[in-house]
């Protein structure tokens, strides 16, 4: 199964971060909103904490 994440707003107030697979994506259509970054494979596995609270 490929790891997929979507991140929503990314440093904006209402960011958001989705995480799944390829299969969950397509299942219920992941469409999400604007501005979005996708990112597809292993990578995703590999994330660190997305945000810093103390920045």
């Amino acid at each position: 199964e490929t790891p997929v994440a979507i991140l929503h707003d990314v440093s904006g107030r209402d960011e958001e971060h989705t995480f799944g697979t390829l299969e969950d994506a397509a299942r219920v259509r992941l469409s999400g909103r604007s501005p979005a970054i996708v990112i597809i494979g292993d990578v995703v596995d590999r994330r660190r904490p997305w945000r810093h609270p103390d920045l």
